[in-house]
């Protein structure tokens, strides 16, 4: 198996020089992943799926973005189905919001142009036996021009909200809003929510968060400790309407601190990040707990005990019971702006903290550009790796060391054969295939930039080609065979 594909083994996690634990680790690439992509800009998880967006996936005519799914198979995380806007217009930002409740995924697209240029949308689909199909389109009966509903999206059971923040209905610019759809039986009503207190480039939405009781949403631009420290707003589900009910700082807010970029609710404990928090971004996240008689209180403030300038951490949080993940995205402890991802434990007084960092981490891979976690399961994904060229993207998933987690077979290739090897002006490949899946062969140099590749539509039988070397660098190079379930990979020397 390549290591440009999927791998797993044991990794040992340090703080410091404090053994913390082990996980398994497996990498998620995409069967058509190339450069630009961005694969990994948002995730969500539910059980035994997950939706992984690539965000700047160009689709040709104006429509950018695509969501990959993933299915967790007698424990292998295999993609099952791409999910692309209909092509009916331009899409821009397909998969800006990511949220999965059951059978129902829900997929914001923030600069889709539905009445207005860029008033978004929320894209619904249903599973259906082993595919997810497309059920219903989510906008705002008052949407207008730039409002960007679908910048952020997140569902418990019938409930959905999504955030619109360049809204203006409470001002004259960017006070934002956030709208609660439900489903009825019949169909979605909408319900519209504000800042109690709007002011103009608050940015309410950008960033939203749902529980069965609970609405949380971040305005970026409030102002009311010092200039755009941020502030996250509370709504309460009475049963017949969202009513609000709190807004919540950091105890030590601080200007431009970007409380609130990530928000995450589990049961009565909330998870709020501000990764620029610090004098040079270093950033912290807050847990919240509900009481019943002060509403939602700050109980810890979270740091990482190697926190640095830049480290944004915050950037991304999940909570589930007595786990907190949090990103640092900026992390440069292993190489620069590598990223990294923390997992807390509650252990009844305090926090236990696990660095986890991939072992195959590379600078500006932003490592924690967006988590979830669900069933012990961590996601992490790392938007602008260059894993399969410029930008690609890739994600993670973790699990503790002795669990059963596996990763997709190989492609079984017959009479392969690659030569010569080295190679100067031109390489041979040839081999015969039994599988009827379509096939895609590439050719990725030593950072993983893709300089050659050709589609087979239909595969089965035998393939003779020549790959043209003469104008490459010389170095090591991967060629990469893969269909939509399998791949397998050979290393290939391109000389003088």
């Amino acid at each position: 198996m390549s290591d440009k594909y999927l791998l797993t083994f044991a990794l040992s996690l340090f703080v410091g020089s404090t053994l913390f634990a082990q996980l398994n680790e497996v990498k998620l690439t995409t069967s058509d992943g190339a450069e630009r992509h961005r694969f990994g800009s948002a995730v969500a998880l539910y059980g035994n799926v997950a939706a992984i967006a690539a965000g700047n996936k160009d689709l040709g005519n104006g429509a950018f973005g695509a969501v990959y799914l993933f299915e967790n198979i007698n424990g292998t995380w295999t993609e099952t189905q791409m999910l692309e806007p209909d092509g009916s217009r331009p899409i821009v930002s397909f998969g800006s919001g990511l949220a999965l409740w059951q059978n129902r995924l829900a997929i914001g697209a923030q600069a889709d142009s539905v009445l207005f240029p860029n008033d978004g949308s929320v894209y619904l689909y249903e599973q259906s036996g082993n595919q997810w199909v497309p059920s219903d389109t989510l906008t705002a009966v008052d949407g207008k021009d730039g409002d960007r509903l679908g910048t952020s999206v997140a569902m418990w059971g019938s409930e959905i909200i999504a955030g619109a923040p360049l809204d203006d209905d409470m001002g004259t610019n960017n006070t934002g809003s956030a709208y609660i759809f439900s489903f009825n039986g019949n169909g979605w009503t909408q319900t519209e929510i504000f800042a109690p207190d709007p002011d103009d480039e608050d940015r309410f939405g950008e960033t939203v968060a749902m529980s069965a009781q609970y609405a949380m949403v971040y305005s970026s631009g409030d102002d009311d400790v010092a200039s755009a420290s941020g502030a996250v707003y509370v709504f309460e589900n009475t049963g017949s309407t969202w009513t609000y009910s709190q807004k919540l700082k950091a105890s030590d807010a601080q200007q431009t601190a970007q409380f609130g970029i990530s928000i995450d609710i589990d049961g009565d404990r909330a998870i709020i990040g501000a990764d620029a928090h610090g004098g040079g971004n270093e950033g912290a996240a807050y847990v919240f707990q509900k009481t019943d008689t002060a509403g939602w209180v700050e109980v810890d403030k979270i740091v990482s005990s190697d926190l640095g300038a830049s480290d944004f951490f915050g950037h991304a949080v999940a909570v589930q019971e007595d786990t907190l993940l949090i990103s640092a995205s900026g992390d440069s402890d292993n190489v620069t702006f590598g990223g990294a991802l923390y997992r807390f434990v509650h252990n009844g007084t305090s926090w236990d903290e696990t660095k986890i960092v991939p072992s195959d981490v590379a600078m500006s891979d932003f490592f924690g550009t967006a988590v979830a976690l669900d069933s012990g399961y961590y996601f992490c994904t790392a938007q602008t790796s260059d894993e399969l060229g410029f930008d690609s993207g890739k994600g993670y998933v973790f699990k503790e060391a002795g669990t059963a987690m596996a990763i997709a077979p190989e492609l079984l290739l017959e009479d392969f054969q690659l030569f010569p090897n080295p190679a100067r002006d031109a390489v041979q490949v040839s081999f015969q295939m039994q599988e009827r899946h379509p096939l895609e062969i590439q050719l990725l140099n030593g950072q993983g930039q893709l300089v050659y590749v050709r589609k087979i539509r239909h595969p089965l039988g035998q393939h003779d080609m020549t790959i043209q070397t003469s104008d490459l660098p010389a170095g090591l190079y991967v060629l990469r065979i893969h269909s939509n379930q399998h791949s397998v990979a050979h290393k290939l020397l391109i000389g003088q």
